[in-house]
């Protein structure tokens, strides 16, 4: 079994797996441990500085990662908005990966810096978009998120001093499983890209299109109905 199977067929089981257990946690007591969103945020950011950067290439791909990674180590500083901003502008000249990857996390930087979620809700979209640096991951994850909103607002009128908590991982955990059921039932490939080789130069084009959707209009099917379909490309 090659590289790049093992990652597609493995990874999506203990990301599974560890969303299960982060869930549970979140549900129950609204807190995860710090190491269990860090850890896996910081080896996964290595990864994609190096040995995977998104869209193929280091140089803007993975740098627009370590400048990423920079501002949620300065997250706690006002100096974070130097780096977010030297993110920002390599992302902008890579791909579709790096832009979907340092936008998610300048957002989930900012919903934490407002309160309006707790730092592991953070880290864990961070450490998806890091596997997953696909638009269709985002909308998922939007889809879910929306669904988990009205669901909180719909339950029980909490009691006077008591506040009503809207637990996100769970959410962001049905988005990424409604992401990977949706690529896997239309026969299309996730974004993971992992058994890719890291190079300077951009990779080849077979390469990256098994990694990534076209970002052309006339390919990027965004959950049409031929993407559904499984269309032929």
């Amino acid at each position: 079994m090659s590289q790049g199977t093992t990652a597609v067929t493995l990874v999506p089981a203990l990301v599974g797996l560890w969303l299960a257990w982060l869930s549970y946690g979140d549900r129950r007591t609204r807190n995860v441990p710090a190491w269990a969103t860090a850890l896996p945020l910081a080896v996964l950011g290595l990864l994609r500085v190096v040995v995977v950067p998104p869209d193929g290439v280091v140089v803007p791909g993975g740098a627009a990662v370590g400048f990423a990674l920079l501002m949620l180590l300065l997250s706690d500083t006002p100096s974070a908005i130097f780096p977010a901003g030297a993110a920002a502008f390599c992302a902008g000249l890579s791909g579709e990966q790096a832009q979907v990857l340092v936008g998610s996390w300048i957002a989930a930087l900012v919903l934490v810096d407002l309160n309006i979620w707790g730092a592991g809700d953070g880290k864990v979209l961070a450490v998806l978009t890091a596997l997953y640096p696909d638009v269709r991951v985002l909308v998922a994850m939007g889809i879910a998120l929306l669904a988990g909103g009205v669901v909180t607002l719909l339950r029980h009128r909490p009691r006077i001093g008591e506040r009503r908590t809207f637990p996100a991982i769970p959410w962001l955990a049905v988005g990424t499983m409604l992401y990977l059921v949706l690529v896997a039932v239309s026969n299309q490939r996730s974004a993971i890209s992992f058994g890719l080789p890291a190079s300077s130069n951009q990779l080849p084009a077979s390469n990256i299109q098994h990694s990534l959707p076209s970002a052309r209009t006339s390919d990027f099917r965004l959950w049409t109905w031929d993407y559904f379909q499984g269309g032929s490309h």
